[in-house]
């Protein structure tokens, strides 16, 4: 028997019922508790960054943007 891995990236809601189906069926299972996160994911992982990320987003859906030149090195 050979074993092969799969790698699921998906919200929090369908890795928990994924993990559920695989517990039913009796299909043995390990997570990653140290797999890097997306940057959306790292910068809400925080309340602070979460509250200055989602005013952003805000501020971008009512057109409030700045724009700034790129500072030559």
């Amino acid at each position: 028997m050979s074993t092969q891995t799969l790698i699921i990236e998906a919200e929090n809601d369908k890795i928990k019922a994924l993990k559920a189906f695989l517990t039913a069926f009796g299909i043995n299972y390990r997570t990653e508790k140290n797999s890097p996160k997306d940057t959306t994911e790292y910068l809400m992982s925080s309340p602070k960054n979460r509250k200055r990320l989602l005013e952003s987003i805000e501020q971008l859906n009512n057109g409030i943007t700045e724009t700034h030149s790129l500072i030559e090195s």
